[in-house]
């Protein structure tokens, strides 16, 4: 019960400060009633998994911290059961709590994230358009092809107001634009009602097509990767995105952060559980406010640390590893310090 009370608790606080502001301004905007609301439970998964290592502190912190106040705790260390004997229950419950976090991570916040950015796209005027697609291509010469679109419709596998540049040595060979391509399931996109441009000496051709084939390096997992945001992607579609990115020669930096992210915050559900361990053994009754008080201490030490290796990961000041799991790390070290100096 205080892992579920923490997880709703810790809702509302990012509920307040990040998504609340924005729909509000939506509704400013003409949004209506229905689609505020929608936009509202799309976007609850994406902030609830935030906080299942959040509301793992704060349930270990009072599931002690009562123990210790019905002095449950000195019956145990006096019928010789250690404290570390005592953790190893919690131990497991937190390790149950990552890999959830991790499925949740998954299934429902890519599922709810792109359910979510489809509504946006609908509120025209309302909300922010879809996503655009940049897909560069280089060789040993440098840039060879660029395709530009202004979003991918993920049911019809289609981009829509596509823009494709040609390039010979790095200037410009053709130019196609077309209202929509469509993937035919070969490996070959079909462009729709377009205009293909050709420069020539003296000035340029252009022929007005209905439908003109082009092959692309690009499947539409991989199109649909680029129209998504990383948080939209499980860990596999977003490991694949990065070896596509990384094939065109570009900088992947802060999706290695991101991809290290998936990992590093299940694992924060086992290192806050070594932390509110040792301190919800107190000698001095609390209450539930002090527990909600410590943690929040603790995590906002703990997120500022991390957000601050995340800017560092996403520059290439240091790796993405270090960047995603360093302050798991010194979390680690500190509740092995703060289990070994507790009350055994």
């Amino acid at each position: 019960m205080p892992f579920l009370w923490g997880v709703g608790a810790f809702t509302v606080l990012l509920m307040g400060t990040q998504a609340l502001y924005e729909l509000a301004k939506l509704a400013v905007q003409g949004a209506s009633l229905v689609a505020i609301v929608k936009l509202f439970f799309l976007g609850l998964p994406s902030i609830m998994v935030l906080t299942f290592p959040m509301a793992m502190l704060l349930a270990t912190l009072l599931g002690f911290q009562r123990l210790s106040n019905d002095n449950e705790v000195v019956a145990l260390f006096a019928a010789g059961i250690s404290f570390y004997r005592v953790l190893a229950p919690v131990l497991v419950v937190a390790a149950l709590v990552a890999v959830v976090t991790f499925g949740f991570n998954e299934k429902v916040v890519p599922w709810t994230t792109n359910a979510e950015e489809a509504l946006r796209s609908q509120l025209i005027g309302t909300a922010r358009p879809r996503r655009p697609i940049v897909l560069p291509e280089y060789t040993s010469e440098g840039l060879a092809r660029l395709l530009v679109a202004r979003g991918y419709d993920r049911n019809r596998r289609a981009m829509e107001d596509v823009h494709f540049f040609d390039f010979s040595k790095e200037r410009l060979a053709g130019y196609v634009e077309a209202r929509e391509a469509q993937y035919d399931g070969e490996g070959k996109w079909v462009f729709i009602d377009g205009t293909t441009i050709r420069p020539e000496a003296g000035g340029s051709v252009s022929i007005h097509f209905d439908r003109q084939v082009i092959t692309l390096n690009r499947s539409p997992d991989q199109v649909a990767a680029n129209a998504s945001r990383p948080d939209a992607l499980t860990f596999q579609e977003l490991r694949r995105y990065i070896a596509a990115q990384e094939s065109m020669g570009l900088d992947t930096s802060e999706l290695q952060v991101q991809l290290q992210d998936k990992l590093a915050l299940p694992f924060a559900c086992f290192v806050f559980a070594l932390i509110g361990a040792p301190l919800g053994i107190r000698p001095q009754r609390g209450s539930s406010a002090l527990g909600l008080g410590v943690s929040i201490i603790i995590i906002f030490g703990f997120y500022v640390v991390g957000h601050y290796m995340h800017i560092l990961g996403a520059g290439g000041s240091v790796s993405p590893v270090v960047a995603s799991w360093l302050p798991n790390v010194l979390g680690l070290v500190a509740g092995c310090v703060l289990a070994v100096r507790a009350p055994k």
